[in-house]
């Protein structure tokens, strides 16, 4: 004899009995079947779901690390406060070929470029100076803005908000702004005496 489970209330009684005597259910062998069969589904679907849910843990996972490793790629891009991912350091021929040779050398220390639409503000230009070293090494870049759109505290407000958005809060706003990133000391401000907003790219110095 063996005991089995009711397949009405669950209590444990002989394969032999006719009927459960705790709720009366009747026992016979298509009960039985039918109970085995929905025990099976029930198994069934549990391992189905415990596959799905760990398939699904395996790909939550996964989707974060890929996300968190997008966000430190950002961040490092932008904290490095490179203008147009220009390394200092490079030389005036190195500058040309990533400017498509669109650079206009004034002397062994300066050379010129033109820029539309600056930083994607719509409307604002400006003329780039590439201020070299005596080594011949970029060292520094000025960027003279100007807009007929807007005056030049506008101007300067727009930059100052467009460099807040994409380097953080300024550390100086005495004079415009000013942001310390990872590889530049980035200012913005207006000069009344030119008309012109000034923004430098200085290389950092190392603490």
């Amino acid at each position: 004899m063996a005991l089995i489970k009711c397949p009405e209330c669950g209590n444990e009684i002989s394969d032999k009995a006719s009927a459960c005597p705790s709720c009366g259910y009747p026992i016979n062998k298509s009960n039985l079947d039918q109970s085995e069969q929905q025990n099976s589904k029930t198994i069934t679907n549990t391992e189905n779901n415990t596959k799905k849910t760990k398939r699904n843990i395996i790909l939550a996972v996964v989707l974060g690390i890929l996300i968190l490793v997008v966000i430190m790629v950002i961040t490092v891009r932008l904290d490095s406060g490179l203008y147009n991912g220009l390394e200092y350091g490079i030389t005036y021929e190195e500058l040309q070929n990533k400017c498509d040779n669109s650079l206009l050398k004034l002397d062994s220390n300066v050379c010129v470029g033109e820029i539309e639409d600056f930083y994607g503000i719509k409307g604002v230009k400006g003329i780039e100076y590439y201020e070299f070293d005596g080594a011949g090494k970029l060292g520094g870049i000025v960027i003279m803005l100007s807009s007929d759109d807007y005056s030049g505290k506008e101007l300067e407000a727009i930059v100052i908000d467009a460099f807040s958005k994409k380097y953080g809060k300024p550390s100086d706003t005495s004079n415009g702004g000013k942001w310390e990133t990872k590889k530049s000391t980035i200012t913005a401000s207006y000069a009344s005496y030119s008309g012109f907003v000034n923004v430098k790219f200085d290389e950092k110095e190392e603490q």
